[in-house]
């Protein structure tokens, strides 16, 4: 695997270094994690959760925003893409989503990171939101129901 260099995922988790060099600090489970997606855009989107997750913990929070929009942006990628690297994350069960997003109010889905992790987060007592009960905001979940795409980011 080649090493990840992205200067969206410095900006978005704080790194100021290539992915490869990022994950060093990571559990095993991570790693296993990380090394087993098949895209440069999916290691990213994982390296932006990760740091999202990092972030909220160094304020003693369990949860982080996780918005679709500005992952897209951050990545180069559409929203769509970014939406679906997130369902992605969600059924490998990487990442769980706690609340729906609230477009009209302009929050994000908040989500909480879920791989074994050797980051301090505290620990979580709130209720999951589980797959098929959620609506991300994106207008195409419409017709990615009943698809099993799989999609090579």
């Amino acid at each position: 695997m080649k090493p990840l260099q992205t200067r969206s995922i410095a900006r978005s988790t704080g790194l100021q270094t290539s992915g490869s060099a990022a994950i060093k600090d990571f559990s095993p489970a991570e790693k296993k994690a990380y090394e087993g997606l098949s895209s440069d855009l999916k290691r990213g989107i994982f390296l932006t959760n990760r740091g999202w997750a990092a972030g909220a913990a160094e304020k003693g929070k369990t949860t982080y925003p996780g918005a679709q929009d500005r992952l897209a942006s951050e990545h180069h990628c559409s929203q769509r893409h970014a939406s679906r690297a997130l369902r992605e994350f969600q059924r490998l069960d990487y990442i769980k989503m706690t609340a729906l997003p609230d477009p009209l109010n302009g929050k994000a889905a908040e989500y909480r990171w879920n791989l074994p992790t050797t980051l301090a987060i505290p620990a979580y007592t709130g209720q999951d939101i589980e797959p098929g009960n959620q609506d991300h905001g994106n207008q195409d979940q419409d017709q990615d129901q009943g698809e099993e795409e799989v999609l090579d980011l």
